[in-house]
């Protein structure tokens, strides 16, 4: 064979990339690859087979930002310096210090985590460099995971790389390291949004490198990853002007993530005394030495600290450490709520797609509907388990629910979801469909169409819900019902591949032809700023279309019968999501 032995292609498998061992500046780097030339410096990548006649290149493990160890904990990132030779970018990348997603009492990750992988059709020539034309569009995925734990190695890009597009999954700081907050400028908080706003600059900067068009980069992210998405529209931070659409899924500005800075500063003062360390006082007394003490700490036994110094209340999402309303002033990178920005007007006009699941509640109830049911269908506990829902549906977790509030409240959902005025026995399985419901619009649904109410006044606001179950949704694997339903996270399935958690696509099924049809319009999104679908001529069809008034407030309903399809939200029709906005505190 002439010219040697070819290497050979590395198949998609996220988890199980073949290099050499890891060094960036290995002397003996890979003889074949492909090589990107930044300003930073070259790249080395590889080969990956998405389909039998199509084959990509990755770049996985390239840094955006220095280490956040050290003096730069709990600090705002820093902008990776220049390398000296070819960075070998053919490693899953390094992911932030976090709990395992399984077993939470497993620890791994590291402190210098800011990394992104991009995975792209093909790299510019000479002439590709200097026709903007041939550029292509770019997603930046934020990974999801409650913001205590999250990897770009999870998003896979065998399905959206069947497209003309460039994907780059992140990985940014999460738990203590993410948004822990003295409450004042000493550690204002939100390090985890501050990474990602780094990171959409980096590939704003570098993305031509890769065959990337800047001027076409729309970020999304499913769960806390749709909600730190959505929340870049209102942060005082140069990115959010670098970016031209949303994609928010299952989670919105509006949801339960966006805290209080009083709230984060005592979680961090908890962690604080549980190290030895000084707690802060506020107004800033004691913040620098706080911080000064806390950066000495091993990572892994602060990040064991946080678990044993939960609060006692009942709270969701469970992490302490979430983003954070900062103190006011011009450096504050955020410092008012969602809905007041958009009342003032100053968010960019660019598109947004906003998404639920039919059932996003269900799978989680499910988990524990053995225990969940029976408990909750006694009324004292029932009664003194949904002011504390309450509570933590709001941005004011400083204020109490009163007795009267939490009772009032309850008298009001127990009429709209279960048709009467006492307790609903979740034992019989209509009053436990109808509670999963009830969770699902008060912590989805809502949230959704809050945020496309807000935003369809400034610039084109979609819509999708996807009732299409996949195999991979909790309601099924614990098969308490015959019903078929989507239950949150049940989008990933059909975005990315993994092949650690998810079998691939059967070529023809019901879920490989949503997935390519939603993949389709989302590229498009990205593309044309419009989610057109490019039917099999190439042609574009002006399908789904933008909510525009919201006494109609249509969705593309992403489902097993008829495919994709416009409808009409139903549960957006009763308005019954007004009444969770309502009783928000």
């Amino acid at each position: 064979m002439s010219g040697g032995p070819k290497p050979p292609f590395i198949f998609l498998n996220p988890d199980n990339q073949r290099s050499l061992p890891r060094n960036p500046f290995h002397p003996r780097q890979p003889l074949h690859g492909p090589i990107a030339f930044t300003k930073l410096g070259p790249v080395r990548g590889f080969k990956m087979r998405v389909t039998e006649s199509r084959e990509i290149f990755a770049f996985t493990g390239v840094p955006y930002g220095e280490s956040t160890a050290g003096k730069n904990r709990f600090s705002d990132p820093v902008p990776r310096r220049p390398w000296g030779g070819t960075w070998d970018a053919t490693f899953p990348s390094p992911y932030c210090v976090q709990r395992n997603s399984v077993n939470m009492g497993r620890l791994s990750g590291k402190e210098d985590c800011l990394f992104l992988d991009i995975y792209t059709p093909r790299l510019p020539s000479k002439t590709m460099r200097n026709d903007t034309g041939s550029l292509l569009p770019v997603i930046i995925w934020s990974p999801a995971g409650i913001h205590y734990y999250g990897r770009s190695r999870f998003y896979g890009p065998k399905y959206f790389l069947r497209e003309d597009v460039i994907l780059v999954p992140i990985n940014i700081r999460y738990g203590v390291f993410g948004f822990f907050s003295t409450g004042d400028e000493i550690s204002p908080g939100n390090a985890g949004l501050r990474d990602q706003g780094l990171a959409i600059q980096w590939v704003h900067e570098h993305i031509r490198n890769f065959g990337g068009d800047p001027n076409r980069i729309v970020l999304g992210g499913l769960s806390s990853g749709g909600t730190d998405s959505h929340m870049m529209l209102f942060v005082n931070h140069p990115s959010r002007k670098l970016l031209k659409g949303i994609i928010a899924q299952s989670g919105t500005a509006f949801y339960t993530y966006l805290d209080t800075a009083g709230r984060v500063r005592r979680a961090s003062d908890k962690v604080a005394e549980g190290v030895n360390c000084p707690k802060s006082t506020k107004g800033g007394g004691n913040s620098r030495k706080m911080v000064e003490c806390l950066r000495k700490i091993d990572p892994k036994i602060l990040l064991q600290q946080t678990a044993m110094s939960s609060p006692r209340d009942v709270t969701f999402p469970p992490e302490m450490f979430n983003p954070t309303l900062e103190f006011g002033g011009n450096s504050s990178f955020l410092s008012r709520k969602p809905e007041e920005v958009y009342k003032s007007g100053d968010v960019p006009p660019i598109p947004v797609i906003i998404t639920r699941t039919s059932r996003e509640s269900c799978g989680f109830l499910t988990l524990g509907r053995g225990v969940i049911a029976p408990v909750l269908s006694i009324p004292q506990v029932y009664n003194f388990i949904f002011p504390k829902v309450f509570k933590m549906m709001g941005t004011s977790g400083d204020r109490n629910v009163s007795e009267a509030e939490g009772r009032k409240s309850l008298e009001v959902l127990n009429r709209i979801y279960f048709n009467k005025n006492t307790t609903p026995n979740l034992l019989r399985r209509k009053e436990w469909w109808q509670f999963c419901d009830m969770l699902t619009d008060a912590g989805y649904t809502a949230p959704m169409w809050k945020a496309i109410e807000m935003h369809h006044k400034l610039a084109p606001s979609y819509a999708y819900v996807l009732s299409l179950q996949a195999d991979i949704s909790q309601v099924t694997r614990l098969a308490i019902s015959n019903r078929r339903e989507a239950s949150h996270g049940t989008d990933y399935v059909f975005l990315f591949n993994n092949s650690r958690l998810l079998p691939p696509h059967q070529p023809g099924s019901a879920i490989d032809k949503a997935s390519r049809r939603l993949i389709n319009m989302l590229v498009n999104f990205a593309t044309y700023g419009t989610p057109y679908y490019r039917n099999s001529e190439g042609k574009l069809l002006n399908i789904w279309k933008p909510v525009t008034d919201m006494r109609n407030p249509v969705a593309l309903d992403v489902g097993l019968v008829n495919g994709i399809e416009m409808t009409r939200d139903p549960v957006a029709l009763l308005n019954r999501w007004r009444v969770w906005d309502q009783l928000r505190f």
